[in-house]
């Protein structure tokens, strides 16, 4: 047999390294450690070497393999994300290494900006907004906020040089214990996660970022979030077609859908079929690497044309069960276009192991024509997108999106009571919020109200309930807040960390309610999340409101501020009745 031409090689080189996107969210020049091979079997950060230095600028290996290896595109963090002007050079330092490679392509620079929960860009800057069932909250007007957020999103985005967003989550929230999407989902109807999905997306892609639908076929009914485990959704295929399938096909059918992420979740119902994992066992596949899911359905039956890409193999679900490069392999015989965050980057070792591995899977490309005529047509589906890709210079009007982020915390509160809202004047108040932030976030909004008043109000974390002063003249308002998933902050590179730890006391902060509803002028009760397990907080308390938004932050001055406390504040201490309505079935 005659050796393959060097052209041959170097064309499937471009077009394999084209449907790879990387994280550059840490790297540490100095460090002599190997992250590359130790993601299998990842169960805590307790064995993984720690690189914490944040990628605020291109590191130069970085950047040369860019461009020595083709990369199609990176991945942005809020570690990569410090303010306009760094960000910008950061982008620009991104396209520079791209344009310079033989693909003489530009690079998706993507990042997971959804709003709500999950947002990358700093909240000092750039308004976070109250996130999608927070819209699904707002009755007549949602989707008009979708459409509004998505513009406002895709304007932040657009002038930072970011022309790829993860969202917006489409997935279908049925199960009430789910950890993961919750809040990011529009709400639990299909037709409305549809509707909500679409204007989202539209809206960005008229600041000219590309949507990312996700996660395919449906995320929504788990009981496992699958950065830490592998999910398994048992639905019977007319659940699936009409309820999960549902919000991705009226996308692909609107013509407003360029990219579909996937989701590392087993799905039965859709695809039976096992492969033997790195440990030897048999398993049933993941959707991210199911050939009958991502090709047969997605592309043959759905008719979707456009861009798939997987949601990060690094997280558990996958890599804890293949290797790095059995793991993209399977992405490319399943049919999809780019697989995102196969490889960590984070050391002067990792990088040079991540050319070795691309060589490999050129070499193994090479001896399966099958597989590389998939790759070909990944490619030439790549170029088609990025052949309509335009940089932009656009300036976001943030004073306005302020505004809208307010009003939209404001429209979305749902009364989750009979009871009439309690009297918060000429008493004292106690705030007692998950983090000591978001308490002084509300008081901040009622001090700005009651400028006048000299109220006392105290302000404590749920860790710190048992320091609660209740006097007669009392109201205590408290805040409660499901554990956060390893999405929030950012992924896999969070595991074990304190931040993503639950550091919630619910049934202490049950009895302070029913306490202060007995013995004092009353007691509130703040759904910060979907309130679906909420129903002794609602019943002890004397009256309960759900925002499904915990965002706060410090300004310039050290003061903490969220648009979802503002609105609160507005309720409590202006008598404002809330208009929105439960997008969930509690």
């Amino acid at each position: 047999m005659n050796p393959p031409s060097a052209t041959a090689r170097e064309q499937l080189a471009i077009a394999i390294g084209q449907k790879l996107m990387v994280d550059i969210r840490y790297y540490s020049e100095n460090s002599q450690v190997d992250l590359s091979n130790k993601l299998v079997g990842y169960q805590s950060a307790d064995n993984a070497p720690e690189c914490r230095q944040d990628v605020t600028e291109l590191p130069q290996a970085i950047s040369q393999a860019l461009t020595d290896l083709n990369l199609g595109g990176v991945i942005l963090f809020s570690e990569n994300c410090h303010n306009a002007q760094q960000i910008t050079k950061l982008t620009g330092q991104i396209q520079k290494a791209s344009l310079v490679s033989s693909a003489k392509l530009p690079s998706f620079i993507s990042i997971d900006q959804e709003g709500g929960r999950v947002t990358r860009l700093p909240q000092t800057t750039w308004p976070a907004f109250s996130g999608n069932m927070a819209i699904g909250a707002t009755n007549q007007q949602a989707e008009s906020y979708a459409t509004q957020v998505g513009k406002a999103i895709g304007a932040q985005l657009s002038a930072l040089g970011i022309n790829v967003n993860h969202a917006p989550t489409v997935d279908v929230n049925v199960n009430h214990q789910n950890p993961v999407i919750n809040v990011r989902a529009f709400g639990d109807s299909a037709n409305q996660v549809s509707e909500l999905g679409i204007a989202m997306a539209r809206g960005m892609f008229a600041n000219d970022v590309i949507a990312t639908y996700k996660h395919f076929p449906g995320h929504g009914d788990t009981h496992t979030d699958s950065h830490t485990g592998l999910p398994l959704v048992a639905h019977d295929i007319d659940t699936v077609n009409n309820v999960d399938l549902l919000p991705f096909k009226n996308a692909i059918d609107s013509g407003a859908c360029s990219m579909i992420m996937t989701a590392h979740i087993q799905y039965p119902a859709l695809d039976s079929s096992t492969l033997i994992n790195a440990d030897g066992k048999e398993m049933i596949r993941p959707a991210t690497l199911s050939f009958e899911i991502i090709q047969k359905l997605l592309r043959e039956q759905l008719g979707f044309e456009g861009i798939v890409i997987t949601d990060a193999l690094d997280m558990a679900s996958i890599s804890a069960f293949l290797s790095p490069q059995q793991a993209v392999l399977e992405t490319f015989k399943a049919g999809v276009d780019i697989a995102l965050m196969p490889f960590k980057l984070h050391t002067p070792l990792g990088v040079k192991a991540f050319y070795t591995l691309v060589n490999e899977l050129i070499d193994e490309v090479m001896e399966d024509e099958m597989l590389k005529e998939t790759i070909m047509a990944s490619f030439n589906r790549i170029k088609k997108v990025k052949g309509k890709l335009e940089p932009q210079q656009c300036q976001p009007d943030l004073l306005q999106q302020r505004k809208l982020e307010r009003k939209l915390a404001f429209d979305s509160l749902v009364s989750l009571s009979d009871f009439p809202i309690p009297n918060t004047k000429d008493v004292s108040l106690n705030i007692v919020m998950p983090d000591l932030g978001q308490a002084l976030a509300l008081r901040r909004a009622i001090h700005t109200i009651n400028q006048d008043s000299k109220q006392v109000i105290t302000c404590l974390s749920l860790q710190d309930i048992g320091d609660v002063n209740l006097n007669q003249q009392s109201l205590t308002i408290v805040g409660i807040e499901d554990k956060k998933s390893l999405v929030t902050f950012g992924g896999m590179d969070d595991l074990g960390s304190e931040r993503a730890g639950d550091n919630l006391n619910n049934r202490n902060a049950l009895r302070l309610l029913q306490l202060a509803k007995e013995q004092t002028q009353g007691s509130v009760f703040v759904s910060l999340k979907a309130p679906y397990n909420c129903e002794a907080f609602i019943g002890a308390a004397s009256y309960a409101i759900a925002s499904f938004d915990a965002n706060c932050h410090q300004d310039e001055k050290g003061d903490w501020y969220g648009a979802a406390f503002e609105a609160i504040a507005k309720v409590l201490c202006q008598g404002k009745a809330p208009t929105g309505t439960l997008p969930i079935d509690i």
